[in-house]
C-alpha cells in the first residue's frame, strides 16, 4: 500500500501547529457537525468527515455516517487513511472508485469503511500548514461534479474558519489569563509596598490614584481633608520647601518621557510634627499638545533616614569639635608651655633675687610673655567669634580706600624694619561687598607677615586691579619666602612651617593668622591665593567679587 510522503506527515513544524489547535482527542462540536450534516444532506453521500492527520492517525473532529467502531473510537491508523494523501500534497484529492485508483487501490479503508468514492478538501493554515482535509466519502464509484468540488471548498473554508475561531479563542483566553495574573501580581505589589505609589494629573492637580490612603499614612480625618479644600497643599507640604514642589509639578508637564524628576520635602503629619518624602516622578501620560497629562509617581517615607543623617551630622561635628580641640593642644602647647616656663623661671628668680636691676629685667621678662599670650588668647577668642557670626552684614565698599587706610595703620611697623612700602591702586575699580572692619583686619594680617619675614632693606608692593569678575588686591614681598613642603598648608588652622618657627620672629602666634584670612575672604566669597619661593619672598593676592547690583566705578 502507498504510503503519503513520510517527511510531510511527520514534518515537525506541521505537527506543532496541528497540536497547538488543541482539537486532537476533544469531543465532538455542533459546529463542526453542522457543516459535515450539511455536506451529507447537499451531495446526497452517507459519510463526511472533518479529518485532522496526526503523526500515525487520523483524528475525526466531526463525523457522519462512518461505521462502528470507528466511528466511537473516531479515529483510525494512516493504513485506512486517504487523508493523509491530501495533507503530502496539499491539493483537493478527487476519486471516482478507489478500487482502480494508482495511490489507494490497497487502502484498508476500501475494505474495513467501504469507501469506494472520495473528495477531501485540504485544511490549510494561514502559516501554511496542511493539518487535515474536509471530505465527501460514497460507498459506491461516483463522478464528482464541478460544482460537488465547488461546494466543498466553500464548506471547508467554513471548516476553517471555525478553527481560527477557537484559535483566537484560545488566545484571547490566553492573554486575559496572563491579564489577570499580570494584574493579580501587579495589585500585590501595589498592596504589599510600603512605599506610596500614584498616579498624579497635572490638570486637576490631584492624585487620581494611589495604592495607599496618603491621608491615613498622615493621619487625617475625612472631613479634616474636605476643610482644606483646595488649600490642601499649602497646608501639608513645609512652608520652605512648598516653592521648590509647586515648581517642580509645573516643570513636570513638559518633562520628557525617560526622565525622571526627583525630588525631597517634607510633609505636615496630624500630630504636628513633618515627615520626609523622597520622590520620583515620570511621565504617564500626555494630550494631544504633547505636554504630560499625567504623572507616575513613587514616593518614600525617609523620615528615619533623614533622623540618621542629621544624628551623624551632629556626631560628625562633635567629632570635628573634639578633633580640632585635640589638634590645638598638640600644636599650641608649645606656645603655651614656653612662656609659662619662662615665667615660671623668672618668677622664681625674681623672688630670690635682692639686686633691683636684675629684679626688673625680669619683671620686663616677664611682662612679655604675658603680652604673647594675651595676645595668642586674643586671636583664637578673634577666630572663634569669626565662625560664629551667623549673619555677616556686609555693604558697598571700595577697596583702594581700605588699602589706603591699611598702609597708614602700618607705616610705622614697616618704618621700624627699615622695609619700603609701595602703594599702586587702579585708577579705576569696581565696587565689592564688604564687611569693611573685617576685610581690613585680614589685609592687614597678610602685612604684618610680610614686614615680620621682610629683611631689614626689603620692600613691600600692594596694589589693586580688576577683572570681568573680581575685584584683585595683591600685597608682594621679597623676603624669606614659604618652602613648596609648607606652601599646601599655610592657610590650614594652627599650622606653622619649619621655617617660620626658626626665622625667630618675636610675635610669631599659633598659626591662626592665615587662618583667619582665608575664612574672612571666604565669608565675602572670595578666595586668597599665595605664590612663593624660599628665600625669595611671597605674592597673595585676594580675589573680591565685584558688586553687580548698582555697578558702578570708582576713582582711586
Amino acid at each position: 500500500m502507498p504510503l503519503a510522503e513520510p517527511l510531510i506527515i511527520q514534518d515537525t513544524n506541521r505537527l506543532k501547529a496541528l497540536r497547538n489547535l488543541c482539537l486532537l482527542d476533544t469531543p465532538a462540536d455542533p459546529a463542526f457537525d453542522r457543516l459535515t450534516k450539511l455536506v451529507t444532506r447537499i451531495l446526497h453521500v452517507p459519510v463526511a468527515l472533518v479529518v485532522l492527520v496526526d503523526a500515525n492517525r487520523q483524528f475525526f473532529k466531526s463525523q457522519v455516517g462512518v461505521p462502528e467502531p470507528w466511528a466511537t473510537m473516531r479515529e483510525t491508523p494512516l493504513s485506512h487513511s486517504f487523508c493523509q494523501h491530501v495533507v503530502a500534497t496539499g491539493d483537493p484529492l478527487i476519486i471516482e472508485n478507489a478500487r482502480k485508483h494508482d495511490l489507494v487501490y490497497d487502502n484498508l479503508a476500501i475494505r474495513d469503511l467501504d469507501v469506494i468514492s472520495y473528495a477531501g478538501i485540504p485544511l490549510k493554515l494561514d502559516t501554511g500548514e496542511v493539518v487535515g482535509s474536509f471530505c465527501a466519502i460514497d460507498s459506491q464509484p461516483r463522478t464528482w461534479t464541478d460544482s460537488d468540488i465547488s461546494i466543498l471548498i466553500d464548506l471547508a473554508a467554513s471548516v476553517m474558519t471555525e478553527i481560527e475561531l477557537r484559535t483566537e479563542l484560545r488566545e484571547r483566553e490566553r492573554i486575559e489569563a496572563q491579564l489577570r495574573e499580570s494584574e493579580h501580581f501587579v495589585n500585590e505589589i501595589l498592596t504589599t509596598a510600603p512605599d506610596i505609589i500614584y498616579v498624579f494629573d497635572t490638570i486637576e492637580k490631584r492624585n487620581i490614584f494611589v495604592n495607599h490612603d496618603i491621608m491615613d499614612f498622615l493621619g487625617y480625618t475625612p472631613k479634616q481633608i474636605q476643610d482644606m479644600g483646595s488649600q490642601i497643599m499649602a497646608n501639608l507640604v513645609h512652608p520652605d520647601d512648598l516653592p521648590n514642589r509647586l515648581k517642580r509639578m509645573e516643570r513636570a508637564q513638559n518633562i520628557d518621557d525617560f526622565e525622571v524628576q526627583e525630588s525631597e520635602h517634607r510633609v505636615r503629619h496630624s500630630d504636628g510634627t513633618y515627615r520626609w518624602l523622597h520622590t520620583h516622578e515620570k511621565a504617564f501620560k500626555r494630550m494631544a499638545d504633547g505636554n504630560v497629562a499625567q504623572l507616575i509617581g513613587v514616593a518614600r517615607d525617609i523620615t528615619v533616614l533623614k533622623q540618621a543623617e542629621e544624628q551623624a551630622l551632629q556626631l560628625a561635628l562633635e567629632k570635628d569639635k573634639v578633633e580640632v580641640l585635640s589638634s590645638f593642644m598638640r600644636k599650641t602647647s608649645h606656645d603655651f608651655r614656653t612662656p609659662l616656663t619662662v615665667m615660671n623661671s623668672s618668677l622664681y628668680l625674681l623672688v630670690k633675687d635682692n639686686d633691683p636691676e636684675r629684679r626688673q629685667k625680669r619683671a620686663e621678662t616677664m611682662q612679655v610673655q604675658i603680652n604673647f599670650l594675651t595676645n595668642l588668647v586674643n586671636e583664637l577668642q578673634t577666630f572663634v567669634d569669626l565662625t560664629q557670626i551667623e549673619n555677616f552684614v556686609v555693604a558697598s565698599a571700595n577697596v583702594n580706600n581700605i588699602v589706603k587706610e591699611i598702609v597708614q595703620l602700618t607705616e610705622e611697623a614697616a618704618h621700624e624694619k627699615n622695609v619700603s612700602f609701595e602703594l599702586r591702586p587702579a585708577a579705576e575699580l569696581p565696587l565689592v561687598e564688604a564687611e569693611s572692619r573685617q576685610l581690613r583686619n585680614a589685609l592687614s594680617r597678610i602685612i604684618d607677615n610680610a614686614i615680620v619675614y621682610s629683611p631689614a632693606g626689603g620692600k613691600i608692593s600692594m596694589s589693586t586691579s580688576a577683572d570681568a569678575y573680581n575685584v584683585i588686591i595683591e600685597i608682594k614681598d621679597n623676603g624669606a619666602g614659604i618652602s613648596d613642603e609648607d606652601l599646601p598648608h599655610i592657610f590650614d588652622l594652627f599650622y606653622k612651617g619649619d621655617k617660620a618657627r626658626t626665622h625667630g620672629a618675636s610675635s610669631q602666634g599659633a598659626g591662626i593668622g592665615l587662618a583667619m584670612v582665608k575664612q574672612i575672604v571666604e565669608m565675602h566669597h572670595g578666595q586668597v591665593k599665595v605664590e612663593s619661593k624660599l628665600g625669595e619672598g611671597s605674592c597673595f593676592r585676594v580675589y573680591l567679587p565685584i558688586f553687580t547690583v548698582e555697578p558702578q566705578l570708582v576713582s582711586a
